[in-house]
């Protein structure tokens, strides 16, 4: 239940309570590596890309409960990567949703960078 981050509305915009956004998108992110895991991928789990999100509600104390899912749209095994689309919803509806969830699997010793 969202009211349980009581911590966090204290101290996240103080006065105009709100989950950061960016949260939202991280759990998104997060459960996509979770599913990586659950098929046996192993090894470091990084969000290489995020097609598009669409900010529909803010969730503040009153929202409620949050429910998160994913739907995985593609599975690489032998590059490590997952892809899926995800939506964060309440009990009034969808508060983020979010398209093309890139997360790669990395060994353990190596690391993601960036190129041109």
């Amino acid at each position: 239940d969202v009211a349980d981050l009581g911590w966090m509305f204290e101290r996240h915009f103080p006065g105009d309570p709100v989950v950061p956004g960016t949260w939202l998108l991280d759990a998104l992110l997060q459960l996509t590596g979770l599913y990586a895991a659950f098929v046996g991928m192993a090894g470091r789990g990084r969000a290489a890309r995020v097609g598009g999100v669409r900010f529909l509600r803010e969730v503040t104390p009153d929202t409620g409960t949050l429910h998160y899912g994913v739907t995985i749209r593609r599975l690489h095994r032998a590059a490590q990567i997952v892809v899926a689309d995800g939506e964060v919803r309440s009990d009034g509806g969808p508060c983020l949703m979010a398209s093309g969830l890139c997360v790669a699997i990395l060994p353990k010793e190596a690391s993601l960078t960036a190129t041109g």
